[in-house]
């Protein structure tokens, strides 16, 4: 059955573009994410469950 969907679909380089744009932002977010200037942000975002700065609520 996908094959005759694949054969019968008109643009092909549609599906091209598709995961050539995919990749590019999901190569993008994890360049991002592994970064140096996001270590601090992640790092200070890790002790937030631990933290007693915060009440039920989000409030202080």
């Amino acid at each position: 059955m996908r094959d005759q969907v694949l054969h019968q679909f008109e643009h092909p380089w549609l599906l091209v573009i598709g995961m050539l744009l995919f990749m590019g932002v999901f190569l993008g977010v994890l360049f991002w994410v592994s970064g140096k200037k996001t270590k601090k942000q992640f790092t200070e975002a890790e002790q937030l469950p631990l933290s007693d700065g915060f009440k039920v609520g989000g409030t202080k």
